[in-house]
């Protein structure tokens, strides 16, 4: 009996280290690919500015307060 309680904690170490393998491998494969695909897009889009703001590239080079101080003369 005791033979048989050994070999089946065997057993079901090795089923657990199996799945335990599998999952940690997973994951693994998931944030690499994760990893790659965001650096690809960070490669293809390196061109292109932030998004956002006010216009064009020339009107964000102005002084914050005086470009606030145009929104709020526009909205009076």
């Amino acid at each position: 009996m005791l033979l048989w309680n050994q070999s089946s904690a065997i057993v079901a170490l090795a089923a657990a280290l199996f799945v335990l393998r599998s999952f940690l491998s997973t994951a693994f494969f998931a944030l690499a690919t994760m990893g790659l695909v965001y650096f690809v897009f960070i490669a293809l889009n390196k061109d292109q500015g932030p998004r956002g703001g006010s216009g064009s590239g020339s009107d964000s080079m102005e002084d914050p307060v005086e470009e606030a101080r145009k929104i709020m003369e526009k909205y009076k």
